[in-house]
């Protein structure tokens, strides 16, 4: 009933259901009233309440539904690229905990006015929305707990993300800029990616060193390894999961050998540079997927 999905190399990276039990899980959901899919296959009656509500395609006649229906209720949206058109204008979700618009094209008019009104939202997935600016008011939504921006064109967050008290995983892509001030964020277990270049090594280092609940950390350095990036990774004593990446810069062999690991550490992954000179004393004691690949290299 559940097939693996394969990428390169036959390596599985997901899982997937077969299609007729898909359909099952579809209609014993709506029989339960528990997800609302828009998809221009099935009648809404006006007398549900919904709760959680799923964009599907562009239709005429789902385009009518969402008109005369109370949205007051919903916790959680989630839009295919297809339906983007059909979703209301933000402040039409009151109580909206989940707002996932992954894929959807924010450049063709649909616009995140009224976002920071959504003071109960937890989730909020951007990512491979074109979008090239965060708004500033994005910091008034203080019980985000997950941000994912990956695949956009943000080349810098706003000051006010360091107002997200309450975050926990943060997704952005290698060139984009974090504010001075993510040190306050100290919710933060997962952080995709941390760019650090020659303007930033000082202050972001720092800050750095002050997320000291990261589980999950990718860093991308554009400039060369220093011993202040060193210091601050041996404070982070709960990653388990640790990527580093070298652009722009020379390669340093054993820039790793004066570190040792957390005891939770299970994947180190560094590219573009071999790290540690040795193999080191620690290793005995981890159950660790290592990889110090040279180069970048398809799986």
């Amino acid at each position: 009933m559940i097939q693996p999905i394969h990428e390169y190399a036959d390596m599985i990276y997901g899982c997937r259901v077969h299609d007729m039990v898909l359909d099952l899980i579809c209609s014993l959901s709506t029989e339960e009233k528990f997800v609302t899919a828009l998809n221009g296959m099935e009648h809404i009656s006006s007398s549900n309440i919904i709760r959680r509500l799923s964009f599907q395609n562009g239709k005429e006649d789902d385009a009518a539904t969402v008109a005369t229906r109370s949205l007051q209720q919903v916790r959680s949206v989630v839009v295919f690229p297809s339906a983007i058109r059909l979703l209301p204008t933000l402040r039409s979700f009151r109580v909206i905990r989940v707002l996932d618009l992954q894929g959807c094209d924010l450049l063709q008019g649909y616009s995140l006015k009224y976002v920071d009104k959504l003071f109960h939202l937890r989730y909020l997935g951007l990512g491979d929305t074109r979008i090239a600016q965060l708004p500033e008011e994005i910091g008034n939504i203080r019980f985000l707990q997950a941000l994912d921006l990956m695949g956009t064109s943000i080349y810098s967050l706003p000051s006010t993300v360091v107002q997200l008290r309450h975050l926990m995983c943060l997704y952005i892509e290698s060139y984009t800029r974090l504010p001075n001030g993510i040190g306050s964020l100290t919710s933060l277990e997962e952080l995709l990616f941390l760019c650090i270049d020659d303007d930033s090594t000082a202050d972001i280092t720092h800050e750095l060193g002050q997320l000291t609940g990261l589980r999950v950390l990718s860093i991308v350095l554009f400039s060369d390894w220093n011993d202040k990036l060193l210091e601050c990774l041996c404070k982070l004593q709960k990653i388990q999961n640790l990527y580093i990446e070298v652009r722009n810069g020379r390669r340093n062999i054993g820039g790793l050998d004066a570190w040792v690991a957390p005891p939770h550490l299970r994947i180190l992954n560094t590219r573009w540079g071999c790290w540690l000179s040795t193999v080191q004393t620690w290793m005995n004691r981890l159950l660790l997927l290592l990889d110090l690949s040279p180069s970048y290299q398809s799986p």
